[in-house]
């Protein structure tokens, strides 16, 4: 077979369709939800009546659990939400979910918050094929790839979003964010989450655990003990995009990340297994 370049840099680049989709979110009304996620959602579910992609579309995250999936979204997006009011005191206009997938917080923007202008950027072309289709254009999403460039217009956006994308960007971390940088408004926000000083809490239960302990060049008996170097970078395939897992120390992102930013602060375990880096221009 011959071989085609475009997979060196991004998934899926010339597939013109995707997983079939599941029922909305309110099909699923009532499944037994991880407590980890009791938030009140019952008007917010009304507000959204378009398809969930299924577990296979989603790269598995959440199962069959596809409620869990939806409210883990909208989680998510109030966090947010909350953390750029306070922050620079308003809500955003124009916002870009980084590694955006199909829509798992994007369609919380656009259908809870009111944001009109919500863009997805993803290496996999089957979640841009989703997206386009699934919410009739009324959120922009295009293939980005491995390499720090987006076709988006200079101070174009107040909020930017990367959920675990960072934790698997493996080369060139600085240059994305500087690409980010370049397209956020002045006094926007980029909020990403990364696996950062979190290396030594890794369990069994962690998803990364059983790849990690697995891996022919991992040793074992650094679980549990925190990151000697400020940086580790496992990877699985040397080939191909999207391929490894990433741990960062806070002195990294402190003296790596920060000089490019009015102001950087890390929210330790922003989410379940991340912690948040709020970066402002």
């Amino acid at each position: 077979m011959v071989a085609i370049w475009e997979n060196m840099v991004s998934l899926n680049p010339s597939s013109d369709d995707y997983i079939e989709p599941v029922e909305s979110a309110a099909h699923y009304d009532g499944e037994s939800l991880q407590s980890r996620l009791q938030i009140p959602y019952a008007e917010e579910i009304k507000k959204d009546t378009y398809p969930l992609p299924a577990a296979k579309g989603r790269e598995g995250y959440y199962g069959e659990h596809h409620l869990n999936y939806w409210m883990s979204g909208l989680k998510d997006s109030q966090e947010v939400m909350s953390v750029f009011k306070d922050v620079t005191g308003k809500v955003p206009e124009t916002y870009m979910d980084f590694g955006g997938a199909s829509g798992r917080v994007a369609r919380h923007m656009l259908l809870q918050h009111g944001i009109k202008d919500v863009w997805i950027a993803d290496i996999n072309r089957q979640h841009v094929n989703f997206t386009l289709d699934i919410f009739d254009g009324r959120i922009k999403a295009f293939q980005s790839n491995s390499l720090p460039h987006l076709p988006l217009e200079d101070n174009s956006l107040d909020l930017i979003t990367a959920f675990s994308v960072f934790s698997h960007i493996e080369t060139f971390d600085e240059t994305w964010l500087l690409e980010l940088r370049r397209i956020l408004k002045p006094g926007g926000l980029i909020i990403a989450t990364a696996n950062v000083d979190t290396f030594q809490d890794i369990t069994v239960n962690w998803p990364v655990y059983k790849a990690l302990a697995n891996h022919p060049e991992f040793d074992r008996s650094r679980f549990g003990k925190p990151l000697p170097e400020d940086r580790l970078v496992v990877r699985w395939n040397a080939e191909g995009a999207y391929s490894s897992v990433v741990y960062l120390s806070s002195k990294y992102v402190e003296t790596r990340w920060k000089p490019f930013f009015q102001e950087l602060r890390i929210i330790p375990y922003m989410t379940q297994f991340q912690s948040g880096v709020v970066m402002q221009k």
